[in-house]
């Protein structure tokens, strides 16, 4: 079974979210100031980022798969090549905002600890499906200028395996 081509994005809605965005940006500096002027930056930074993202993934992904950084869809009937590289990315920068919106909520709504307790699990759920995906593969690549110290690779689960003994030697 051959793979469809991708669907050309709608240009219309696209551009129109670009001065939609904008106002959210400029909105809170005029007056008179939104109740909430934090709120509204917010959703138009993130409009922004919808749409560079909608745009730079389908721009990137044949530079990943040139690259050697490929991998099948699972979930899919026919044998097509998608950008693996760029699911690690996605889901460690989600894994990255839930983390921070954590803490910055904890800062400012002083969250009882059974309701912390399940952001950090669903924070995680992005990058335990990278692992899954990824056969359990915990190698990571060090960047080049401290290859000299530590090699090419380095697998965190021996890292994280030494930390956990030593928490659980330390005395209390």
């Amino acid at each position: 079974m051959r793979a469809l081509p991708p669907r050309p994005l709608p240009r219309v809605p696209l551009i129109g979210l670009v001065p939609i965005a904008a106002w959210f940006i400029v909105r809170p500096l005029l007056d008179p100031v939104p109740p909430l002027p934090a709120l509204y930056t917010s959703v138009g930074f993130s409009i922004f980022a919808f749409l560079a993202t909608i745009h730079l993934i389908p721009a990137l992904g044949p530079s990943f798969v040139k690259a050697g950084l490929k991998g099948g869809d699972l979930l899919k009937p026919y044998c097509h090549e998608i950008p693996m590289s760029l699911a690690v990315y996605l889901s460690s920068l989600l894994s990255l905002i839930l983390a921070t919106m954590l803490g910055f909520l904890d800062d400012v709504f002083d969250i009882r600890w059974r309701h912390k307790l399940p952001i950090p699990i669903v924070a995680s759920i992005p990058l335990l499906m990278v692992y899954y995906a990824e056969r359990g593969n915990t190698h990571v690549v060090v960047p080049l200028p401290l290859r000299f110290l530590l090699g090419t690779l380095v697998n965190l689960a021996s890292i994280f395996s030494q930390g956990s003994m030593a928490l659980k030697s330390r005395k209390h």
